[in-house]
């Protein structure tokens, strides 16, 4: 599972399609995702220590299952 920024950028950015048929996993799906729903949840970025949770309000958590 990934989380981000439910954002065009950043599906082009990750290219989750991409990267699910190089590693022969089945195309990701994904699922709205609400940090408020997770009580402790943080956000950490991956090139910086800024959170998204301060400058976007809509993520999404997208899930790789293998082709088994």
């Amino acid at each position: 599972m990934v989380t981000t920024v439910d954002s065009p950028h950043y599906a082009g950015a990750f290219q989750f399609e991409e990267a699910a048929e190089k590693a022969e996993y089945h195309s990701p799906k994904s699922y709205a995702f609400d940090p408020k729903d997770f009580s402790g949840y943080s956000h950490v970025n991956t090139n910086d220590e800024d959170s998204a949770l301060s400058a976007h309000k809509k993520f999404l958590t997208w899930i790789f299952h293998p082709k088994v």
